[in-house]
């Protein structure tokens, strides 16, 4: 059984290998595990769920904008 260092482990060598394929990752590693087992129709912990990962190119949203940090703030002069 797959311990929760070696997922992080593994969680690790996913995102080095998805900025090697030119993508993003991002692990995810607290959510239901109750919740998750029932949709999957698991009865016990044997098959238990430690870690979930996800990766994939961004997708623009025009209506969305990027500004500088702290643009809100007013600058000081000295």
């Amino acid at each position: 059984m797959a311990s929760s260092w070696e997922a992080g482990v593994l969680g690790q060598v996913l995102y080095l290998e998805a900025e090697v394929a030119g993508v993003r990752g991002t692990g995810i590693d607290w959510y239901f595990d109750d919740a998750l087992h029932g949709i999957l129709g698991l009865r016990d912990s044997q098959l238990q769920s430690l870690y979930h990962f996800t990766s994939g190119g961004p997708v623009e949203d025009a209506r969305l904008i990027t500004l500088p940090a702290y643009a809100h703030l007013k600058t000081r002069s000295r």
